[in-house]
């Protein structure tokens, strides 16, 4: 725990040397065109932390609901340790039970398919307060890391909704085609809150991250936090 405690505070000094040589602000991110994706960047993590669980809500807002759903303000800038990043299922069991977690890294892991974890009697399946109908006890989450390049503190983003882990798809993949052309580097994020107009449900609010910069690489990785609250 101290060797990773020492990296953190490692990244976030790097970082603050790196805004006094750039005028305040870290290296912007070169224009030049997406590389093919390698397989072999995997950077598995030595070291483990704990993280601050981060959602989005569906009013729009980072937060943190281990903290009293403190925010986290839009705009916010982060490290993404995208190669870090878990996949799987959650399994909810009821009011005052711990979920079932099956989960492994997206890069380097295996994460489970849904066919091998049961539950396939769909008469079986708990019925949706939302839709009334059968709804699949299994729900796919996603995790992904991210630091504060001012305090080294480490966020966990979680999401199991259809937007949230489209917009952490496209973080990946933005993020791994950076590092095909810069391996030692990772990239710096902007939380920022995006949306859409739904035919049914009207404006949907989603959460976007903008790319605006470059970070040295770290041995920090987040736990595999529970999605649910402790």
């Amino acid at each position: 725990m101290e060797t990773t405690a020492k990296a953190v505070r490692a990244t976030a000094d790097v970082l603050r040397q790196q805004q006094q040589d750039h005028g305040g602000a870290v290296v912007p991110l070169t224009k030049t065109a997406p590389a093919a994706v390698n397989d072999g960047l995997s950077y598995l993590a030595k070291h483990a932390s704990s993280g601050t669980i981060l959602r989005f809500s569906k009013e729009g807002k980072f937060y943190q609901p281990t903290q009293g759903d403190a925010e986290l303000p839009e705009g916010t800038e982060l490290v993404c340790h995208w190669d870090q990043a878990r996949a799987g299922f959650q399994r909810f069991n009821g009011k005052g039970e711990r979920p079932d977690i099956r989960i492994d890294l997206i890069f380097g892991g295996k994460p489970p398919e849904r066919s091998e974890l049961g539950d396939d009697d769909t008469s079986q399946w708990p019925i949706s307060d939302l839709s009334g109908k059968p709804e699949d006890p299994w729900r796919e989450v996603q995790m992904v890391p991210l630091e504060s390049i001012e305090t080294g503190e480490i966020f966990v983003f979680q999401t199991m909704s259809v937007t949230g882990l489209r917009a952490v798809a496209n973080l990946l993949r933005q993020s791994s085609r950076m590092a095909a052309k810069d391996p030692e580097q990772l990239p710096v994020i902007k939380l920022r809150a995006g949306g859409f107009d739904h035919r049914k449900f009207g404006w949907v609010r989603v959460p976007a991250f903008e790319f605006v910069g470059r970070a040295p690489k770290t041995n920090i990785a987040a736990a595999a936090t529970s999605v649910a609250a402790d």
